[in-house]
């Protein structure tokens, strides 16, 4: 017998990432609205509507889907950020551009919203979300160097305590105003 070929194999791949999504979407809802102490995967699953399964294969754990959150939110953001800037712009300008363009991304998508959340926590109290935060305030200490290197700012700004500043006041933005 023939096997089914390279169309089946995407159509799995296919299958398998839409309910990896699935998966995440409702994890990032019930996180939401009950928060992430109190959700079981149990909940993910029946929110979801999918097979233990299929759950336990793509996340057999809640932090390994914290995890998956996590890493979907600093890849989004990030995104975000290059999508905001513009060569043609001016540094201070791109600046600009990308903190409403975070700000809008961290507003619009509940696992975005949800990811920034769950790094700031679990930053506290291990190495999960390290990374993707240090990553995303990397976004503003670029902006700023790239501002000084241009005379929007004045030379003698530290670009990475700016930077570190204004990203700190990004997440305590949104952390007041989700409160």
């Amino acid at each position: 017998r023939r096997g089914r070929g390279w169309g089946h194999v995407v159509a799995v791949q296919m299958r398998g990432e839409a309910t990896r999504q699935l998966i995440m979407d409702a994890a990032a809802e019930a996180f939401a609205e009950i928060g992430y102490g109190s959700v079981t995967l149990s909940d993910i699953i029946a929110r979801a509507q999918v097979t233990k399964g299929a759950c336990y294969h793509h996340f057999p754990t809640k932090e390994s889907l914290a995890a998956a959150l996590i890493s979907y939110t600093d890849a989004e953001t990030l995104a975000t950020a290059r999508h905001a800037t513009s060569e043609s712009a001016s540094a201070l300008e791109n600046l600009i551009r990308t903190t409403f363009a975070l700000a809008n991304v961290t507003q619009q998508d509940t696992k975005v919203r949800i990811g920034v959340l769950l790094s700031q926590a679990l930053g506290q109290i291990g190495d999960v979300a390290q990374e993707g935060f240090q990553q995303r305030r990397q976004v503003f200490v670029a902006a700023v160097e790239r501002a000084v290197a241009e005379g929007d700012l004045v030379e003698h700004v530290d670009a990475d305590d700016l930077g570190h500043v204004l990203w700190c006041s990004f997440v305590g933005n949104y952390l007041l105003t989700a409160a």
